[in-house]
């Protein structure tokens, strides 16, 4: 636990300065705090977010403290992570390494940085979830598995924190989900549908003859185009470090021809929009019809009907199927004789259809229709 009492600030250039000094000791300044611009691209995110980094000018090394006792140094306890620099930065493939502290020193794990050719190719593969490489944490750290492919006693372990998912290589050299028990990431993202959106991860396990696979998609807000000839649908994933992300968890059904949803209403929502999005004049493979057709019989379904209160966040992709609908005005307007149709042009024509509208409006009157037997939430008044 961190015991120094005086703290200097001082001013150098347009930067603040604040150092911790222990008055027990002769040597000055043994502490400075290092601001988090000053490390950014060169570390994790996930390292540096809620996190107060100190140099000790002592030990020549940076100290990584998790920051949820605020800014109160004297309840900071051990660091979470170090990074030594008793080595000069400037010689010629030197490289510092970040050292997770863990129980026993005498084995540690170490962080690699975003730089490096590993992570980088890393990012390539996980490209569809986290597009940039810091948001990657990937940790050269000890086997102590037979479930782990090692190299020296050592092996790769890739974290997604923000989605609270991680990656390590099974002995097969697959990379293994811990969470998905028994799921690697497929060499081949293709699974007969769903075949415009870049934002999917595809995982599968092969047991015996039957191949058994599920589809990461994470959740957010589509954004589509069309080039005349193929739809794209990439999800909008915001950067920022702090943000955790929802994913969708879709399970490949080889049977029945679909995809199975989790329990939740906005996941069926999110799969039946992605449908109707990445629609085509071909076939979907998977399920021997279009996209469009699909997402129609998903949003007809009983399950469309399957709550007693529609939440925000269901109006909200309804909405966002609405928006798919042509817009038709009447021209004249006083007239209503004849009708102007204004197709979206970044959108596949074969994705937009007044169907939706009529699906969709029935749904929204149903959920009208349900609030009548529920009164509204009452607020506390201040």
């Amino acid at each position: 636990m961190l015991i120094y009492s005086k703290v200097h600030f001082a001013m150098v250039g347009e930067s603040l300065s604040i150092r911790l000094h222990d008055p027990n000791r002769d040597s000055p300044n043994q502490l400075e705090f290092v601001q988090y611009d000053k490390l950014a691209g060169d570390f994790p995110h996930s390292l540096l977010y809620k996190t107060i980094i100190l140099f000790n000018d002592e030990l020549k090394r940076l100290e990584f403290y998790p920051s949820r006792s605020g800014w109160d140094v004297s309840r900071m306890g051990n660091p979470q992570y170090i990074m030594s620099l008793e080595m000069d930065p400037s010689q010629e493939y030197f490289r510092p390494k970040l050292i997770a502290v863990s129980a026993d020193p005498t084995i540690p794990s170490f962080i690699l940085c975003p730089a490096s050719d590993v992570v980088q190719n890393l990012s390539k593969l996980l490209r569809p979830l986290e597009e940039l490489p810091i948001n990657l944490r990937v940790a050269w750290k000890p086997a102590n598995d037979a479930f782990y492919l090692a190299y020296n006693g050592f092996t790769l372990d890739i974290s997604l924190p923000r989605y609270k998912l991680s990656f390590f290589i099974g002995t097969q050299g697959h990379f293994e989900s811990r969470e998905l028990i028994g799921l690697s990431i497929s060499p081949s993202q293709i699974i007969g549908t769903l075949l415009g959106p870049d934002s999917k991860l595809i995982l599968d396990s092969k047991e015996g003859n039957a191949t058994r696979q599920n589809v990461i998609v994470p959740s957010g807000v589509a954004l589509h185009s069309w080039d005349g000839v193929h739809p794209r649908v990439l999800i909008d994933i915001p950067q920022d470090a702090g943000k955790l992300m929802h994913v969708h968890v879709y399970e490949v059904d080889h049977i029945l021809k679909r995809l199975v949803p989790d329990a939740t209403l906005k996941s069926w929502y999110q799969l039946a929009y992605l449908h109707i999005l990445t629609s085509s004049h071909q076939l979907d493979p998977l399920l021997l019809c279009n996209g469009l057709e699909y997402g129609l019989h998903m949003l007809r379904s009983a399950y469309s009907y399957g709550f007693s209160e529609l939440g925000e966040e269901g109006k909200e992709i309804l909405g966002f199927i609405l928006n798919l609908c042509p817009v038709r005005l009447h021209f004249p307007r006083h007239i209503e004789i004849m009708e102007s149709v204004s197709w979206n042009p970044n959108l596949s024509p074969l994705s937009q259809s007044d169907v939706i509208a009529r699906i969709v409006e029935a749904i929204l009157v149903y959920a009208q229709d349900q609030a009548v037997f529920y009164s509204p939430k009452k607020t506390k008044k201040k």
